[in-house]
């Protein structure tokens, strides 16, 4: 069976979302509805949406509504399923969480869930009401990121910030072993003969900070970056590439970040990518240098509250990416992993390593024209 569909989220007491068999689109598919394990019950995805009308979904009748006790969503996270068959429905990347007069709820966040156990409670489900107006067509949504509860903010129109990233410059010292971190890079590529670039990527609170409560908005001249940037000034060859501005810019092409994710989107990657790309084209390395190369085009987005994180179009043609062309090293601390699909295709042969710096043996090992340590500033 070929199952398309997402939970959209909760709306009021119900959990909303939408499911169908795309080979046989005149049938109907039953949906069973989990929350904190407990099952929901069984509803039939029949209710009729324009959304899915307006993607081309047959008749755009296959919406479900499953009936839940509002008074469970407590602040902190709630593991979520919808299951047809055995199969999972995903959560949406964008979804919601709102009550009856379509108001968030603060910090009550949806996580994707396993199916109960056999001889769970059901509680009673309701007739469906009104359909919900999403959008369907959002891409797939990324792997499932973990969430420690207490450290998640809720923000303005459905927006979540992990508390602990994107925090303010920290104590003199500690800024200095950041600047040292990045002299040492440099002073470890340079006897290899290693082009080196040290990046840092500002955090999701950063970027989208009008969406924070003012008590918890950063004032960007305080980010570790620039203050880290500053402390490089007077350093010979080390050079700290911030990508604050770049990042800000490329939201007039949609989301850098997904409302309630807090990895970088495709179109956040991109721009992210094509500067450190910019800053490399023509370096000399050891081989020849990394040539130039089209970035291809990027398709303007809308990047409205209520619509979908919609992907980037793009088309990348790498004309460096041949026997004997650069090759690369890039180490980044998990949070950069999609920029580092799109670096890795202009070089030869190009080892991605998830680590905290780029040491000494790394560097030895990896023999590398280009080192590229990327983090996240914050």
């Amino acid at each position: 069976m070929s199952l398309r569909g997402y939970i959209d989220g909760v709306i009021g007491d119900e959990l909303v979302g939408w499911a169908l068999e795309e080979e046989v689109p005149g049938r109907r598919l039953h949906v069973r509805g989990e929350l904190d394990g407990v099952v929901l019950g069984t509803v039939e995805a029949s209710e009729p949406r324009e959304d899915l009308v307006r993607a081309g979904f047959g008749d755009g009748s296959y919406g479900f509504r499953i009936q839940l006790d509002p008074r469970v969503l407590t602040p902190g996270i709630h593991p979520v399923a919808a299951i047809v068959g055995e199969r999972l429905l995903p959560l949406a990347r964008d979804w919601i969480v709102r009550d009856e007069e379509d108001r968030p709820l603060e910090s009550v966040l949806l996580a994707p869930g396993a199916p109960a156990a056999a001889g769970a409670t059901v509680s009673a489900v309701a007739p469906p009401p009104e359909p919900a107006v999403t959008s369907p067509t959002r891409p797939a949504p990324p792997p499932p990121q973990s969430r420690e509860p207490g450290l998640v903010l809720a923000g303005a129109g459905g927006w979540t910030f992990l508390a602990s990233a994107g925090v303010a410059a920290g104590s003199h010292e500690q800024l200095d072993t950041d600047a040292a971190a990045v002299e040492e890079l440099y002073a470890l590529a340079a006897p290899l003969g290693v082009v080196a670039r040290a990046v840092m990527v500002p955090a999701k609170r950063l970027v989208y900070a009008e969406h924070l409560a003012p008590e918890h908005r950063i004032d960007p001249g305080r980010r570790p970056a620039r203050a880290v940037s500053a402390r490089l000034r007077d350093s010979s060859d080390a050079t700290l590439l911030d990508l604050y501005d770049a990042l800000q810019d490329a939201r007039a092409h949609g989301r850098i970040y997904p409302r309630t994710g807090e990895r970088l989107t495709w179109t956040g990657a991109v721009h992210a990518y094509r500067a450190i790309m910019k800053t490399l084209t023509g370096a000399p390395f050891r081989s020849h240098p990394v040539a130039a190369f089209e970035f291809g085009r990027l398709a303007e987005v809308d990047d409205a509250l209520d619509g979908a994180d919609t992907e980037p179009l793009l088309t990348v043609r790498p004309s460096a990416a041949a026997a004997g062309a650069p090759t690369g090293l890039i180490v980044h601390d998990g949070t950069a992993g999609r920029v580092a699909e799109l670096l890795r295709i202009h070089f030869w042969r190009t080892e991605v390593v998830v680590a905290d710096r780029a040491t000494s043996e790394l560097l030895q090992s990896a023999r590398a024209d280009v080192v590229i340590w990327i983090r996240q500033d914050g």
